[in-house]
């Protein structure tokens, strides 16, 4: 069935309403989409059974770790989730090679037999 002529400019103004609420619903969606793909969706988030996995620690070694500030986290509904560039950072932040940390037993060793002397 062929579109009359008096049927056109309905057609006209339904398909401009349908652009024009197109248009509307773009500009709502864009600024969200933005803001969510600029901030932590590129990121790898990890919940607590992986960090405990990686870590190789316990539940409690873990909740210890948040409650003190050493790691941060996010919660949400009652779970626990890590940015995996903190957990990374954190452990960064903590490394000791070996040689400092075996010079630091030689020193209290040290310290030891000279206290035990007097």
């Amino acid at each position: 069935m062929a579109p009359t002529s008096n049927s056109i400019p309905e057609i006209v103004t339904l398909l401009e309403q349908v652009q024009n609420q197109l248009c509307q619903l773009q500009q709502y969606l864009q600024p969200s989409a933005t803001v969510a793909s600029s901030q932590s969706l590129h990121e790898t988030w990890l919940d607590s059974s992986d960090v405990l996995l990686q870590l190789r620690i316990s539940k409690r070694t873990l909740h210890n770790l948040r409650t003190q500030g050493h790691i941060p986290y996010t919660r949400m509904g009652g779970k626990m989730y890590y940015k995996k560039a903190d957990i990374e950072q954190v452990l960064q932040n903590n490394y000791v090679q070996e040689v400092q940390y075996r010079e630091k037993e030689r020193r209290q060793s040290k310290k030891q037999a000279v206290s035990s002397r007097w």
